[in-house]
This record gives structure tokens, sequence and C-alpha cells, in this order.
């Protein structure tokens, strides 16, 4: 089967079971309903424009915080990407490759120090690369090759948290030492299309998709993964920041487009400001008072948009 296909199969796949259709080529975007929480919560923090990615992308990583980023790799419509940005406060930058073009990988670290891993090129890779802030480099595979996955803290010190592979999700999380990977114990719920937070010790895995869209959340405490508080609002492909003590979760996908944002503290979940553009397959780096969001799909497709949170 060729690359093209392979990649129309899995973005149709992973887009069927959030219940989409794939848009063709040549033709217009599709009709969606978008919703948010109804109000900003307890939490005074607001979401505002900042400048606009130079790449539209979606199934991207993002590292770092919200005066220093980088946006890593991902999917446009047509290709595989393995083009990197970094943004210094106010504006988006090129910044150098990967050394493999993928999507649906996972990450963590800063802007200058980034840690990749896994992903899609169509299918499921295990290779990780140390990115520099100026280009990848080689280093250690994962274990099993995963993609929509998520992962937590540093280039040096990291977690890749569930996911899945060409016959299966996964349950199974890797920890990186800065050379090798290992076993790392096992969610209580294999997911997918998830986000993370916090560090390789210290991890907050959230929502996602395992045949039904997933309000759940899993907390690590270094050695052994506990339930943590639900999400008010089941969402498949949020994005996150933040730790363990102060997460957040933004955008995502239930059958409508999401702009709600949901603050974490102590196994509850509280009401946040909403996005001013509903999204999913997004990123996000920073902290749960100042966050950044950028790229991802919305209603008129693969988005350029950045928004931040303070």
């Amino acid at each position: 089967m060729s690359a093209a296909n392979h990649r129309r199969r899995f973005i149709g796949a992973a887009l069927s079971l959030l219940g989409l259709a794939a848009s063709k080529a040549g033709q217009g975007a599709p009709i969606w309903k978008v919703i948010g929480t109804g109000g900003s919560g307890s939490f005074a923090s607001t979401w505002s424009t900042a400048g606009n990615l130079l790449v539209a992308r979606g199934y991207h990583v993002g590292c770092g915080s919200v005066s220093a980023s980088l946006a890593i790799g991902g999917y446009n419509g047509a290709n595989y990407l393995a083009g990197a940005e970094r943004y210094d406060g106010s504006a988006w930058s090129a910044a150098g490759n990967l050394l493999v073009p993928r999507h649906a990988h996972a990450g963590s670290g800063s802007a200058s120090a980034a840690l990749i891993h896994g992903g899609g090129n169509p299918d499921p890779i295990a290779a990780s690369e140390p990115y520099t802030g100026t280009a990848g480099v080689a280093a250690g595979n994962l274990s099993a090759a995963r993609r929509s996955h998520a992962g937590s803290g540093t280039a040096s010190a990291a977690l890749a948290i569930a996911g899945q592979n060409r016959a299966s999700l996964l349950a199974a999380n890797e920890s990186y030492n800065g050379t090798a990977w290992a076993a790392a114990g096992n969610l209580a719920l294999a997911r997918y299309l998830h986000a993370a937070c916090g560090t390789a010790q210290l991890a907050l895995a959230i929502a996602g998709h395992n045949g039904s869209l997933l309000a759940s959340t899993e907390q690590s405490n270094g050695n052994n993964w506990s339930a943590g508080g639900n999400l008010s609002v089941p969402r498949a492909s949020p994005a996150a920041a933040g730790n363990t003590d102060a997460g957040l979760a933004f955008g995502g996908y239930n059958g409508q487009l999401l702009t709600s944002t949901e603050h974490y503290s102590r196994s509850v979940w509280s009401a946040g400001g909403n996005l001013g553009i509903a999204r999913y397959l997004h990123a996000g780096s920073g902290s749960t008072s100042a966050a950044l969001t950028f790229g991802g799909f919305g209603a008129g497709g693969y988005l350029i948009s950045t928004e931040k949170y303070q």
C-alpha cells in the first residue's frame, strides 16, 4: 500500500472514531458545531490572540513556555512535516528540521532542549530525537513503536504514555533517562489521542479515546498510576500544560469542536476561560497560569493561529 493510502487510512480512521469524515481535496470545509463552557468559571485567565505559525499544522508537538516555545513536526493535510518553528513571545520563526518527518508524535522539554518520540510516517515508528533548538539528532528507540500517545518531562528525563500501535491501543508507558528507554508501568486504561503534563516521575494523563470518548485522568507518583478526577467535558485530542499540582487541558473534540478550558488541582477539574478558536489536534506549552496553544484543526481546516492564556 502506498504511503499516501496509509496516510489516508490512519487520518480517516482517527477522524472516524471521533465522528468525523476526512475532507477530500477540492471540497469545501465541513461545517462544525462549536461548544464552550458558557463562562470562565472560577479562574480569571483568558485566551487572547498571539502571532501566527508560518505553516499550518496539526498532530504536532509543543514544548516550552508562554514566551519561548517550539512547534515540531505534524501534518498539514498533504504531508508529514519535519520542520519546526520557534516562538519568542511575539512571533514565530523557522527552526531546524527533525531527521524523520512525523505526525501524531509526543515530546517534552523546553524551547532550547526538547525530546521527540514515536509518531507515524505513515506507520507507527519507534525513533526518538533529542532536539537542540536548531536540529534533531538520533537517539535510542522506544521499545514499542507508537503514535497518538502523550509525553511529559524534559529532554533528558521523559515519559511516553500509552498510545496506539498498528494492532492495538496501549496502556504501557516507557521512561527515558537521557540515553535509553525502559518500561515504566501501565495505565489502568489504554488510551490514545490524549494529552499529558508534568515530569517523568509526576505525570498526568488526560482524557483521550479508547473506543469511547474519555473524561478520566490518571496520575503517576513515580511508581504507580492512580485515578485522578474526571474532566467535566470528555474530549479527544485536547492539549495540555502545567503539572500534576496545577494542570490545564484545553480544546479537543467530543462530537463538537471544543473551546473549553479546564484547570486541574488536587484531583479536581474546574472551568477556565474559553479559547477564541475551537480546535483539536493542536499543541500546548507553558503553565496553568501562562499557557500557549498553536495550530490544530478547526472549522476551516488546519490552523496557523496561536492563542495565549494569561
